[in-house]
């Protein structure tokens, strides 16, 4: 048997039988991700769909799986880095701990709203919220292009230190927030498997969510004067934190393309939203892919052959993209990337939602 046999053999076995060139299509789009800070979950479905025929059930645990892959990849690179403009982590852990409980929350409603309106209302909602975040994102970028191209230092660009792990790395909130994923996806798994009304797992979840969120609350406020989490802004943020999850669980985008714009209206820059979102993402995404797994709506030969692909995928993009940024002094190309991949989407969505309103 040939060599290039062999490899269209292993190939068929995940699905890519006679389709192997959309392989090539999910890298280059999982590149993209890396830069941009989104797992890229929108384009990878609606490439699934139009190339491969997979429906809905089948799409969504291969592209978790990818987002799983690519985005822990990130978290190893980002979690020893120190931002090279104020000397913080890169990665904002306390927005981290304070959204993804909130987050959640918002996923409840968020399924209530997916079972109440039809397919058709939540396709278009999806192409508005994919144009206006495009259209934000895309003036942004230029925005900042511009302000970059009138300097010429481009020497604290990117960390170009990697600091020992303790120096950066809040360890008790971390396993606080392990411990809520932890007890957060058991009971995901349990309404999965009916074990009790599903309707009282989900109000369990939402008292979880908020219980943790205002530990994390009390204890980010001893240690931190950072204005984001004083009065006002604080409940701005909570609330784009529980839009976040409607949005990601009604209309099927991932939450990191409501939380990239969210970290970035409130005033933090494209290093810092990237890597915090990318972080966010991992914990949502491998939750999801554990659950597609138990509930066997995935194998482990399938999910760690795609987690593997987003692995090398998005830490080839990151390469990539941080070279660029490091070589041209403009950090504004990663918003560009993140851009690219909305419109992407976009385009996908936006050919859904008509062929849908055809039928």
């Amino acid at each position: 048997m040939s060599l290039v046999t062999s490899f269209n053999s292993f190939i068929s076995t995940f699905g890519y039988g006679g389709h192997i060139y959309v392989l090539p299509i999910l890298i280059i789009l999982a590149m993209l991700a890396a830069g941009s800070g989104l797992g890229g979950g929108v384009v990878y479905l609606s490439i699934l769909e139009v190339f491969l025929g997979l429906q809905e059930h089948e799409s969504v645990p291969i592209s978790k799986a990818i987002i799983m892959g690519g985005t822990l990849i990130v978290l190893i690179i980002n979690v020893r880095k120190r931002h090279p403009d104020n000397g913080r982590s890169l990665i904002y852990f306390d927005a981290f701990f304070l959204m993804e409980p909130l987050t959640v929350v918002g996923t409840e409603f968020g399924v209530m709203l997916n079972e109440w309106l039809p397919v058709i209302v939540l396709r278009w909602i999806l192409v508005v919220v994919l144009a206006y975040v495009l259209y934000s994102q895309f003036k942004k970028a230029i925005r900042v292009f511009k302000t970059e191209s009138k300097s010429a230092s481009y020497e604290k660009l990117l960390p170009n230190k990697i600091y020992n792990i303790r120096d950066t790395f809040p360890l008790v909130d971390f396993l606080l927030f392990v411990v809520f994923w932890i007890i957060f996806l058991v009971l995901s798994i349990m309404i999965d498997f009916n074990v009790m009304d599903p309707a009282i797992f989900q109000v369990l979840k939402v008292v979880l969510a908020l219980i943790f969120t205002l530990v994390f609350h009390l204890r980010v406020l001893k240690r931190t004067d950072d204005s984001l989490l004083e009065g006002g802004n604080l409940i701005k943020f909570g609330l784009l934190a529980i839009l976040a999850g409607i949005v990601a669980s009604s209309i099927g985008l991932g939450g990191g393309v409501v939380k990239v714009p969210a970290l970035s209206m409130l005033g933090k820059d494209i290093l810092t939203v990237t890597s915090t979102s990318s972080a966010m993402i991992f914990f949502t995404a491998s939750s999801s892919s554990i659950q597609y797994l138990a509930t066997h709506a995935i194998d482990l030969k399938k999910l760690v052959f795609h987690a593997v692909i987003g692995f090398l995928s998005f830490f080839l993009g990151k390469t990539v993209i941080d070279r660029i940024i490091k070589k041209t002094g403009h950090r504004s190309y990663a918003l560009f990337a993140l851009s690219t991949l909305i419109f992407i989407g976009f385009i996908l969505i936006f050919r859904s939602a008509i062929m849908l309103s055809l039928e």
